[in-house]
């Protein structure tokens, strides 16, 4: 992503791809290490593993290492919801909260995420995250001119 829709020489890209990957490494590491430590202690403190036990940790630890608004965190929080929001209904269907659907739930899902994000970029898109944005400007937008093989294929504008 960062090559294709990202700003800057080779070297700025690649210095980039780097500090991304090593906050992504390091806040991962913090809440692994901060998550397991509260859960030992919280084990240890109530006599046995408890289930709010993970929620509470998780909780604690969330706030302080994926509370900071940045880039690498909007990217991990977002992908967290969307893997949650389906684990919930599915929790749902298990525990029968919800019926379990006759017919396929998928394409519909896919329907309405691609109708809603491309009605948004068109006519709402500064309520959008600016890298999807800068992205679909790319796709949606600057692909309607082009002049050349080269800027249709590799990069245009």
């Amino acid at each position: 992503m960062v090559f294709l829709f990202g700003e800057g020489t080779f070297i700025e890209k690649i210095q980039t791809i780097l500090r991304l990957t090593k906050t992504h490494a390091l806040n991962l590491a913090k809440f692994v290490f901060s998550y397991k430590l509260i859960l030992g202690l919280l084990e240890k403190f109530q006599g046995r593993k408890k289930e709010w036990h993970s929620f509470t940790a998780a909780f604690i630890m969330g706030y302080f290492v994926f509370g900071d608004n940045n880039a690498v965190n909007t990217q991990i929080n977002l992908y967290l919801l969307s893997r949650v929001t389906l684990g919930l209904v599915k929790l749902a269907v298990e525990n029968k909260i919800m019926p379990q659907p006759a017919f396929p739930v998928f394409p519909w899902f896919a329907a309405m995420l691609w109708g809603l994000v491309l009605w948004m970029f068109e006519h709402h898109s500064g309520v959008l995250h600016g890298s999807l944005v800068k992205s679909m400007t790319y796709l949606y937008k600057d692909s309607d001119v082009w002049t050349n093989i080269r800027n249709f294929i590799i990069k245009n504008k």
